[in-house]
């Protein structure tokens, strides 16, 4: 009964998360179209898109703020550990755990500056000076990408609690669950 408690939020962690990574690939796919695009245009006619360049750049952004959750959940980002294996596991977790902690708080304060940005964006109209977009859409993505990596980094710093209280990682419980 216990594992039904914790499974349901991982469950939708992950969706969120795995749907974010979803519309991270749409970009990554998008970006490489509109550089060979840009590449045909170019020495075949002379003449790639203006806008082109700056599309990418937005695409890249993205595609980076929309991958951020999945790769915490899915343990990939990566990470310095040279100093961390030399401690003990108890040291090892309560050094997670602080990491953890630090993570969340950092990841709020960009998420609330982000929101202050993209705000103020649409309040003065700010358009690109190439393409004349806005760029407030733009910034309310990165935030729904900051907002999805500060639930992802919350999640992750629940199981990092119960690791160190002695409890199994809810991916653990799941793999034993199933076996």
């Amino acid at each position: 009964m216990r594992t039904d408690k914790i499974r349901w939020p991982t469950l939708i962690a992950k969706g969120i998360t795995d749907a974010a990574m979803f519309l991270a690939n749409i970009c990554l796919a998008a970006m490489m179209l509109l550089v060979c695009l840009n590449v045909i245009l170019r020495y075949v006619f002379g003449q790639p898109i203006y806008w082109g360049d700056e599309i990418m750049i937005y695409l890249m952004i993205l595609m980076v703020f929309l991958g951020f959750g999945y790769m915490l959940i899915e343990n990939r980002h990566v990470r310095m550990t040279a100093i961390m294996e030399r401690l003990s596991v108890r040291t090892q977790n309560i050094m997670w755990i602080v990491i953890s902690l630090l993570g969340v708080g950092y990841f709020i304060f960009l998420l609330l500056a982000g929101l202050y940005i993209t705000i103020d964006s649409f309040k003065i109209g700010f358009i690109s000076t190439i393409t004349g977009l806005p760029i407030g859409p733009w910034q309310v993505v990165v935030c729904i990408g900051l907002a999805i990596l500060l639930m992802a980094s919350i999640w992750f710093t629940i199981n990092r609690i119960r690791i160190a209280l002695g409890g199994r990682s809810e991916k653990k419980t799941e793999e034993i669950s199933h076996v």
